[in-house]
């Protein structure tokens, strides 16, 4: 059975026809073209999030994470799977059901009209997670978390209208109302973004310890801080720079999609990072212990390790202190290639003593 060739069919078509009325249609490059690459990477990166949830539940570290942190966890996935299903379905919705019947491109869509919702609900979970541990770390920030819940309550409030507004005008391309209410939201991401990884890099820059293994922690989470926020940051700045002189076109939502995904692969990410912290500690650890000639001696244990944390103890927040702490006494307890060669500590005078002194 062969197939009849376009032109052929449309030559049978009646001139006067109204689905084949002259039709000014938008380019296809900057709008639909733009949202289906921003698809295609956002279900690449929804695979690494679903990749990375799994990760999080089979450690074993989950099951001591409080409530609020693994149903953080389950919400990003369900949303992020509701986000996914919608871009798919509109892009399939215009580009395939649709193929031949371009006036269609024109009219919005009801999973094109909730994506901006679910975008600022995701970012309101995955931000709000981060504003949590800011607080935690140095409880003195409670304006500056206040102002960031302000600022991502009102990028929320603006991604809902930007909805509201989408079903009541049937136009996809009339977007002289959406187009204040989408720059509005993103600058206020932007903000909320740059405060939140500015007090999280200053909080762990001064809880440094003067402990070797705790201080190189401390740089790698600045290092993945910093590293974070300016993954996030620009893709917002783009979708930023793209909503104000382009904004007939649908670059900025192809972004967006991208940015939802970036968001909730940043929290899994600094979930998932723990146990690799441990790891890297273990060697740090290990390092001292050869270093130091195969066990610490007590003398080298009230040089080294005993005032260090003695400063720490004074000056460390209380939320960094439980950790360390533990760190510390498990420092206490490094093993040599025999099992006998312990360092063992005396329970009535908090002195490490090796059994050959």
């Amino acid at each position: 059975m062969m197939l009849t060739p376009i032109h052929s069919a449309a030559n049978n078509i009646q001139a006067g026809s109204p689905a084949f009325l002259p039709i000014k249609l938008p380019a296809l490059d900057n709008t639909f073209g733009a949202l289906l690459l921003g698809s295609f990477l956002g279900f690449i990166l929804y695979g690494l999030t679903v990749h990375q949830v799994y990760r999080y539940f089979r450690f074993p570290a989950y099951e001591k994470d409080p409530v609020y942190v693994r149903s953080t966890v389950a919400a990003v996935l369900v949303l992020e799977t509701l986000h996914s299903a919608l871009a798919m379905h509109l892009c399939y919705y215009y580009l395939v059901q649709n193929y031949f019947r371009p006036q269609a491109l024109l009219k919005g869509i009801w999973s094109a009209d909730v994506l901006p919702f679910i975008t600022g609900l995701l970012i309101m979970v995955t931000q709000t997670f981060f504003a949590r541990r800011v607080f935690l770390l140095n409880r003195r920030t409670v304006v500056i978390v206040v102002f960031v819940l302000m600022l991502l309550l009102g990028q929320l409030g603006f991604s809902t209208a930007c909805t509201v507004e989408a079903f009541t005008q049937p136009d996809l391309f009339h977007v002289e109302n959406m187009q204040w209410l989408s720059i509005c939201a993103v600058a206020l991401v932007i903000a909320a973004d740059s405060l939140l990884t500015f007090c999280l890099t200053y909080n762990l820059y001064r809880s440094r310890t003067g402990i070797r293994s705790t201080d190189s922690i401390l740089r790698l989470l600045i290092i993945y801080t910093i590293n974070n926020g300016l993954l996030t940051g620009t893709l917002s700045t783009i979708a930023l720079f793209m909503a104000i002189f382009y904004p007939h076109a649908l670059i900025t939502d192809g972004i967006n999609i991208c940015i939802v995904k970036a968001y909730a692969n940043t929290l899994l990410s600094v979930l998932n990072s723990r146990h690799l912290l441990r790891e890297h500690q273990a060697q740090a650890r290990g390092a001292a212990y050869v270093k130091s000639g195969g066990y610490l001696s007590t003398e080298q244990y009230l040089t080294t390790v005993a005032p260090s944390f003695a400063q720490y103890q004074s000056n460390s927040q209380p939320v960094l202190h439980i950790h360390i702490m533990q760190d510390v006494v498990d420092d206490l307890s490094i093993h040599s290639a025999y099992e006998d060669d312990l360092i063992a500590l005396d329970k009535n005078t908090g002195q490490g003593v090796h059994p050959s002194v």
